[in-house]
């Protein structure tokens, strides 16, 4: 365990670099050198690749990360032999049929975003480097490194993004030079991802029929394909709604939308974290039959990632005003505001249901998990459909926060009818009885000319409520053993 939690830790300062860097670029950079349709036309491009890169994928990513423990280098070897090939192929059959449809997909965008059709070529190629990346990062991770896919994707990505931005600033490239620079990032990012792999895998580029069977083969692609669904799912919950924006509404529309998805987003990554921490342990807890053990942690994860989840997002939507005031061309952004409120409350939720997805997958219930991220990807899918051209781009937002809802809904009522566990304690309601608190006490102080102070006055109060809540209410025995540890640091306390 020691080794994951190393990694668990530098990944997450990997992915806080990586938030740094994302802020600047959604919230400095782009606002301030790209038009709202250009920001539009760039989110678009890259949702529709990344909605469409797990079919050639197949699941692979998955299987590999399921497969990789309990087989040897050289079965591990001939698998990634075998899910190369059939990357290949998919990626070639997809593209063959994107050719075929070319006049019917250039269609799909006419009406309000006709600009998206001149980059259909590049949305294709990004399909492709995005599966690549893909398979590397999944060896990488299967070999026990997340920590270098880490850095690679939240942090070097990120920069190379905001590079780019900033050569459109200084007009050094137009924005169409900027779309296509996207493609290089890929390839550099890969390239270097490429090298990481080598260092730690052998690949193989041929194998006997015998060699194949003894590998695993028809387990390992029976599981992708299970895992395929769950890949177009999740795919289909993060990406559908900016392309359905963009297809009802425009791109500007997207481009208020995407700003704001961004700033909820970053209340949901401590789950993350914790995810990576737990999965291993529970993986050993199921197979030595510790259920009551298993309970226990749901239970605790839950408060803590509520805990951390309802500060992180209280320090958003307090400040919001304040963030909009200080971003370039913030008042055609500041549209958006309600949506950080609705998509922000969608990743509480994700946070209160806590593991639940981890212990089914974990669990030989598997399949289950599977497909429901494959039903709920149809859900967002259908909810979208009915609400964007209703309610807009809050339509897109009240469809992510329905589906979010009814997902996490059938998954506790799934896992409570099993195993008998549930997420919730004695803390859930007074710490959710906090979030209405705070936003009182705010609503009574006028926001000041001096934004930066009054971010700091407002954090500080929030700070303390929070800091007083987990100390004499001692809802979590983790929290509160890590204050004591920061502050044994620092000199107050032993």
């Amino acid at each position: 365990m020691g080794i994951v939690i190393r990694q668990s830790f530098w990944s997450s300062i990997a992915a806080y670099i990586g938030v740094g860097i994302g802020y600047l670029n959604v919230v400095v950079l782009m606002p301030k050198y790209l038009t709202p349709d250009e920001i539009g036309l760039y989110r678009t491009i890259l949702s529709t690749a990344a909605l469409f890169a797990p079919i050639p994928l197949f699941g692979l990513r998955s299987a590999f990360l399921r497969f990789f423990p309990r087989n040897t280098e050289r079965q591990n070897g001939i698998l990634v032999y075998l899910g190369v090939v059939v990357f290949g192929a998919l990626s070639f059959i997809l593209i063959g049929i994107a050719l075929l449809l070319r006049p019917w997909l250039k269609t799909y965008f006419i009406e309000n975003a006709p600009a998206i059709n001149d980059y259909l070529w590049l949305i294709l190629l990004l399909i492709f480097l995005m599966g690549v990346y893909g398979l590397l990062e999944a060896i990488l991770k299967a070999k026990k490194d997340i920590t270098t896919p880490s850095f690679i994707r939240e942090s070097l990505y990120k920069g190379l993004q905001a590079v780019a931005v900033v050569l459109v600033g200084f007009a050094l490239i137009d924005v169409h030079h900027f779309l296509v620079y996207q493609g290089y990032i890929y390839l550099l990012i890969i390239a270097i991802t490429f090298v990481f792999v080598i260092r730690k895998f052998r690949f193989r580029f041929s194998a006997s029929k015998s060699e194949i069977k003894d590998a695993g083969s028809g387990e390992f692609f029976l599981y992708a394909r299970y895992a395929l669904l769950s890949g177009l799912g999740t795919a289909a919950v993060l990406q559908v709604d900016q392309i359905m924006i963009s297809k009802y509404l425009g791109l500007a529309p997207n481009a208020i939308y995407t700003t704001a998805i961004f700033m909820a987003v970053v209340i949901e990554m401590p789950r993350r974290f914790i995810a990576q921490i737990t999965q291993p342990i529970m993986v050993k807890d199921f197979k030595a039959g510790r259920l009551q053990k298993i309970n226990q942690d749901y239970k605790k994860a839950s408060i803590n990632q509520l805990i951390i989840g309802a500060y992180i997002f209280l320090g958003i939507v307090i400040n919001l005003p304040n963030i909009y005031s200080l971003m370039p061309n913030g008042e055609i952004y500041s549209s958006g505001l309600t949506i950080v409120y609705i998509i922000g409350f969608a990743k509480l939720i994700n946070m209160i249901f806590s593991t639940n997805g981890e212990i089914i997958v974990m669990s030989d219930h598997y399949r289950v998990n599977i497909i429901l991220i494959a039903s709920l990807g149809v859900m967002t899918v259908c909810s979208n459909l009915l609400l964007i051209p209703r309610y807009g781009i809050e339509g897109a937002a009240y469809a992510s926060l329905l589906t979010f809802f009814l997902f996490n809904l059938i998954k506790f009522f799934y896992i409570k009818t099993k195993f008998d566990f549930s997420p919730f304690s004695k803390w859930t309601l007074p710490t959710i009885a906090i979030i209405p608190l705070c936003l009182f006490i705010n609503s009574q102080f006028v926001y000041a000319d001096f934004v930066l102070i009054d971010i700091l006055v407002r954090s500080v109060i929030l700070s303390l409520i929070f800091l007083l809540f987990v100390l004499f209410a001692k809802p979590s025995k983790e929290l509160i053993e890590m204050w004591k540890r920061a502050g044994s640091k620092v000199g107050l306390g032993k």
